[in-house]
C-alpha cells in the first residue's frame, strides 16, 4: 500500500532517510525482488581474468562522484583481480563510446572479462551490444554489472528542453568541458530513441 504520494508525505514528515529505508524494505518484500536478493547474497561463482570499467558521465571533471571507477578498481585490487578503466570520453556520444568499448574488447580477446558500467556507462554498453560486431566482440564477456545504469535514457533531457535557460546553460557547460552537446540527445527517453529497444543479449552473458 505504499504509494508515491504516501512516500513523499513520509519523506516530508519523517525525513528522507526514513522514507528511503521504508521503500527499501517494501521493495525487498516483492517476491521477485526477494528471490533476486537471496541469489545476490550467495558467494560469487564467476571467475574472470579482467574487469573492464565503463565510467560514467563527467568522470574526468568530477572525480568525487565515483563515476571514474576508482572504488571498483580498489575492490578489484582487494580481490586480486586485474581491472582497468575503459578510456571513454567524459561525455561522448553513445556511438562514439560504444566503438571504444568494442575496440577495447577486441584488444583483450581470449581473456574472460566482466564489464562494470557506471551511470551513463550502462547506456554506452547497451549501445555496444546493439552493434553488428557485438556477437564476436562480447564472446569473452562473461558478465555485465550495471550500477545505476541509464540504460533506458532519462526524461531529464526533455525536461531540460522545455526550459530554454537551463537547456542552454547545460549546453554551455558541455562546451566549456569540451564535450559533445549531441550526446544529450542520445540520452532521450521514450519511443523511437536510441535506447528505446534492447538488443539481443548473448546467451552466455550474465
Amino acid at each position: 500500500g505504499l504509494t508515491a504520494s504516501r512516500l513523499a508525505e513520509l519523506a516530508r514528515n519523517e525525513g528522507l532517510d526514513f522514507a528511503t529505508a521504508l521503500l527499501y524494505d517494501r521493495v525487498r518484500r516483492v517476491p521477485a525482488n526477494a528471490t533476486f536478493w537471496q541469489a545476490a547474497q550467495q558467494p560469487a561463482k564467476l571467475s574472470v581474468d579482467l574487469i573492464g570499467i565503463v565510467p560514467g558521465a563527467f568522470h574526468r571533471q568530477h572525480r568525487n562522484t565515483g563515476a571514474n571507477g576508482e572504488r571498483i578498481l580498489a575492490i578489484a585490487r582487494e580481490l586480486g583481480c586485474e581491472a582497468t578503466v575503459i578510456p571513454t570520453p567524459s561525455f561522448g556520444t553513445l556511438d562514439e563510446n560504444a566503438q571504444i568499448i568494442l575496440r577495447w574488447l577486441a584488444k583483450h580477446r581470449g581473456r574472460r572479462i566482466a564489464l562494470v558500467s557506471l551511470s551513463k556507462g550502462g547506456a554506452d554498453v547497451k549501445r555496444a551490444l546493439a552493434s553488428a560486431s557485438a556477437p564476436s566482440a562480447f564472446a569473452d564477456v562473461a558478465a555485465w554489472v550495471s550500477f545505476s545504469g541509464m540504460v533506458q535514457g532519462t526524461p531529464l533531457v526533455e525536461w531540460l528542453r522545455r526550459r530554454p535557460l537551463r537547456w542552454w546553460g547545460v549546453r554551455l557547460q558541455l562546451w566549456w568541458y569540451g564535450c559533445a552537446s549531441r550526446a544529450l540527445e542520445d540520452l532521450r527517453h521514450g519511443p523511437g530513441t536510441l535506447l528505446d529497444i534492447w538488443p539481443t543479449l548473448p546467451e552466455h552473458l550474465t
